[in-house]
């Protein structure tokens, strides 16, 4: 059994490549760490979704801004490395697929290279009539901020800030922001490593991302990068999900 941090493999035809290798075996063996499954805020919001609170979702907004990247960090890394949390997080959240990708980027700072972007609005169209959208912010300077809501026909639910504190201080009142991912979701990555090792002791399937989930979000993470080169919406071709993963 294997807990493979996310992505899968750098690329959709390498992940598929893995998946094949598991299908041949029989057994779900592969696990992938999307830990966002096991964050509070988020798990939260997907129970408020399931119990129907909201009614049916119309509209996903993800939301993720990281602090300061690498001036040179290639388009296809951050969508396999970054974006890929959000492409997750709607596709666990809706419980349907993606059907098309349109993305625009910009680059933010000027000592940037001219060929860098960093900033990113992926918009993507779901089966059942759900659009999503996704700000994928790589150069934000004010800190770690991860955002997901979720607007239904009768409600909306979004995830909060994980505070502890309200601070009052230098005349100003606010709440601190993570300075990385490690510091944001500390608890995720332990409830998640538990539930790994608890469904190995237990002999049922891992609560979290399997090797279809890994594949399906490289599957997203190749046609956001598609779409950033050709500045066109990308078509994503429908995929069967093996019954192994049903």
């Amino acid at each position: 059994p294997v807990l493979c941090e996310k992505p899968l493999a750098t690329t959709a035809p390498r992940a598929r490549e893995v998946m094949q290798m598991e299908l041949a075996l029989g057994r779900r063996l592969i696990s992938v760490g999307f830990m966002r499954r096991f964050d509070a805020t988020h798990t939260a919001v997907k129970r408020a979704l399931d119990a129907g609170a909201i009614g049916r979702p119309i509209l996903f907004k993800g939301a993720s801004r990281a602090a300061m990247m690498s001036p040179d960090l290639p388009i296809a890394t951050i969508m396999s490395n970054s974006a890929i949390h959000d492409l997750d997080s709607a596709r666990w959240m809706l419980g349907t697929e993606v059907k098309e990708v349109f993305v625009r980027a910009i680059r933010t700072h000027a000592h940037f290279a001219p060929q860098a972007r960093d900033l990113f609005l992926i918009t993507m169209g779901f089966e059942g009539d759900t659009m999503v959208s996704i700000e994928c912010a790589m150069a934000a300077e004010y800190g770690y901020d991860i955002e997901a809501t979720i607007v239904g026909d009768k409600g909306v639910v979004e995830t909060t800030q994980p505070n502890v504190a309200l601070l009052r201080s230098k005349n100003v009142r606010g709440y601190a922001y993570p300075r990385d991912w490690l510091e944001r979701f500390e608890h995720a990555y332990v409830a998640e490593l538990e539930e790994w090792v608890a469904s190995l002791h237990s002999g049922r399937p891992f609560s979290g991302a399997s090797a279809w989930d890994g594949y399906m979000a490289c599957v997203l993470a190749d046609a956001c990068t598609e779409a950033v080169m050709t500045g066109a919406v990308t078509l994503v071709p429908a995929q069967v999900r093996p019954q192994l993963y049903r």
